[in-house]
């Protein structure tokens, strides 16, 4: 993350004027080549733009464009838009199309050189208000390098929407309200106990629903929405929402498919069009549009979370922490960072003793993570106890298959373990209580609740005893394949797998009587 510019001042600063002197920058960079040194390497660089992401105030300041609210707002096609009541008041919604007008990079080009022309920014060509500096980048078009936010869009925009549609009391004589049953929901979300890799502990709905995070609402939206709306929420409304649920999903992953990609389309349009049956005209906002072109900017540029604004909202409010008074935060901003470089660059430097182990800690590079005793694909991690004097008969003989041994005490106990770079806990962890990172998803594509672990002395392999979970039933038919519902196998009472068949973290939690298992899209994104 690379911190280019500040803006310190009464109001937001002129666009134009804030990124000419960037744009001057990339294109005196533009063929040059940089040498960087990387694990003894000389890695040869260049320095291009290729996507541009932010919300849809800064889209239209920076793209000269009318706001979101506004006639033909949409940068990828040429719809106007109609105003519709909203409440006490109106605002502008985009009926669904089957067939867009696309803009093209030449017409976008002409619309804003005419709107720069007439010197007039009470009216608009086309939606254009004047020329945006970014169009005298290289290789660069407002067409295609321009990019959805999923985090303000999806999350900020259209979950949170959703989500006053169905609690908010204006609503209360609509078929979608169920603000009645926000205090059973609460309950339901304060006993959740999420893996650690979902930061954020769910909270109440009521009187803390406005001050919900991204995060929190991308962890609603994936893991916990459609069981606890299950049975609350009638099932069309249910279903139109999962289509919702499923493409996000889907989009989030990591090795996305054509076929993926067509389904996710399919899953948009088919949301988008049944929205206006459901909940109006009002609900049709930009945001929602937009879900009519995040597939095509996903075949450009992967998957939602690779160009989303998580990273530089996060660094926002690293940047924040750092301030202390009003004096001159630019000054103050800019020697936080200047610290941050260079106790980087002494952490990275070859050696070893207390201040370097203590840079290093400040830096993050002694993650816990990556400390622990090395086993044979895995780190074991805490401290290694006797191994049980017996396990049951079934067990102890597949144990002692596996590993060839044939004796208990050649085994020692272990609570946790580190594996692709994921701490994997078990029952025996006492310490966490309000999560559950137990719960793993096998490379068969099984799950299982693991009891603790068991690492060979010789040979160092490591094996989890743990409970397999069935989750062959599906929460919505045909719909939300990664939400499933769960419960215990009883054919035996415990099982013995390897720990390299350990692949990832699922969300766990139990609603009313029934448990549920999500599966996490991608192990990248973080909180």
């Amino acid at each position: 993350m690379i911190l280019w510019g500040i803006w310190q001042g009464n109001g937001k600063p002129n666009m134009t004027t804030f990124l000419k002197p960037m744009v001057t920058d990339l294109i005196s960079l533009q063929g040059e080549e940089m040498v960087l040194r990387l694990n003894e390497e000389n890695i040869i660089c260049k320095v291009v733009l290729i996507v541009a992401t932010m919300d849809l105030q800064a889209r239209a300041a920076v793209l000269h464009m009318t706001q979101h609210n506004g006639k033909f707002s949409c940068v990828f096609c040429l719809e106007p838009g109609k105003v519709v009541k909203s409440c006490k008041g109106h605002c502008r919604c985009f009926p669904y199309s089957p067939v867009l007008n696309l803009r093209s990079d030449n017409m976008i080009m002409e619309d804003s050189k005419n709107a720069q022309k007439s010197k007039n920014l009470k009216t608009n060509i086309n939606g254009f208000t004047g020329e945006s500096v970014l169009n005298y980048l290289p290789n660069f078009s407002l067409k295609d390098n321009i990019v959805i936010d999923y985090m303000h869009g999806i999350l900020l925009g259209i979950t949170k929407k959703l989500l006053n549609f169905w609690f908010d009391s204006t609503y209360f004589d609509r078929p979608h309200f169920i603000g009645h049953k926000m205090k059973e929901i609460d309950v339901i979300l304060k006993k959740i106990t999420p893996p650690y890799l979902v930061i954020r502990l769910p909270r109440k709905l009521s009187n803390t629903l406005h001050h919900w995070k991204a995060s929190e609402l991308r962890s609603w939206l994936l893991y916990y929405s459609i069981p606890c709306l299950k049975g609350r929420l009638l099932d069309v409304y249910l279903t139109h929402y999962s289509l919702l649920v499923e493409a996000t999903q889907t989009l989030l992953g990591e090795g996305i498919t054509e076929d993926d990609l067509q389904r996710s389309d399919l899953l948009l349009h088919h949301f988008v069009k049944s929205a206006d049956t459901l909940y109006g005209d009002n609900f049709l906002g930009l945001n929602v549009h937009n879900l009519l072109h995040i597939v095509p900017c996903v075949r450009k540029w992967g998957p939602l979370w690779a160009w989303s604004c998580f990273c530089f909202e996060s660094f926002n409010g690293e940047i924040k922490k750092n301030i202390h008074g009003t004096g001159n935060v630019c000054r103050q901003i800019f020697w936080y960072l200047q610290a941050q470089k260079q106790i980087e660059k002494k952490a990275s430097e070859p050696g070893d003793g207390a201040v370097k182990d203590f840079l290093r800690e400040m830096t993050g590079h002694c993650s816990s993570s990556k400390t622990g005793l090395d086993a044979y694909q895995c780190l074991v991690k805490g401290k290694l106890n006797e191994g049980p004097a017996e396990l049951p008969q079934v067990q102890e003989k597949k144990l002692f298959e596996l590993s060839n041994k044939n004796s208990m005490k050649e085994f020692s106990k272990a609570s946790k373990i580190v594996r692709n770079g994921f701490i994997m806990y078990s029952k025996a962890c006492k310490k966490v209580q309000k999560r559950n990172s137990f719960t793993i998803r096998t490379s068969g594509n099984t799950v299982v609740e693991v009891h603790y672990y068991l690492m060979d002395n010789t040979s160092r392999h490591v094996y989890a005893v743990c409970t397999k979970l069935d989750t062959t039933c599906a929460v919505i038919e045909r719909r939300v394949p990664h939400i499933r519902q769960a419960r215990t196998v009883q054919d035996v009472e415990l099982h013995i797998m390897k720990a390299e068949d350990l692949q990832q973290l699922v969300v766990n939690f139990k609603v009313n009587d029934q448990q549920f298992v999500a599966f996490i899209p991608n192990t990248i994104e973080r909180d």
